[in-house]
């Protein structure tokens, strides 16, 4: 469940879009985002095992696409 200013979030696709024209940004996705988290990660040293429970992927995931 998403919270936003201490009541519940009615839809996560509406406030993403409005926190992303808000900032100037044309396009981008939460899939975007989540692809850019596990790039910094492997980029950063995280050990695969924490990215993996991190972000709920795989191994064989990681090594096709990372």
């Amino acid at each position: 469940m998403v919270h936003c200013r201490g009541k519940r979030a009615e839809c996560v696709k509406r406030g993403f879009q409005k926190a992303r024209r808000n900032a100037g940004i044309l396009c981008c996705t939460p899939h975007d985002l989540r692809r850019t988290a596990i790039t910094w990660a492997c980029q950063g040293g995280a050990q695969m095992q924490e990215i993996e429970s991190s972000f709920g992927t795989t191994p064989e995931e990681l090594r096709r696409t990372y």
